[in-house]
């Protein structure tokens, strides 16, 4: 049985096609990470009357700004996100 997967693997298709899908999972692997989607989003008012309805205090807008930076940046104690170790143990298994 093994012996049959083996050489069905030594297939030049077979090749190809496991060569394809590495590097398919690392290109969304890489999007992943770029666009970081493996952190909650946040919405986006749909037309500038919801814009213009929410006024501010010069404090609300500082807590606001404050909460938006550090959703946006990664926390101090945080190295790596998941998605980042992902890629590396894909980068460290394709240079072995």
């Amino acid at each position: 049985m093994l012996s049959q997967v083996g050489h069905a693997l030594r297939c030049p298709a077979a090749k190809f096609i496991t060569h394809t899908l590495s590097h398919l999972c690392f290109l969304i692997l890489l999007a992943a990470a770029t666009f970081r989607l493996d952190e909650k989003a946040y919405p986006i008012a749909y037309n500038t009357s919801e814009v213009l309805q929410y006024r501010y205090s010069d404090d609300q807008y500082d807590s606001e700004v404050n909460v938006m930076l550090k959703a946006t940046f990664r926390p101090e104690n945080v190295l790596m996100t998941r998605v980042q170790i992902c890629l590396m143990f894909w980068i460290l298994g394709n240079s072995l």
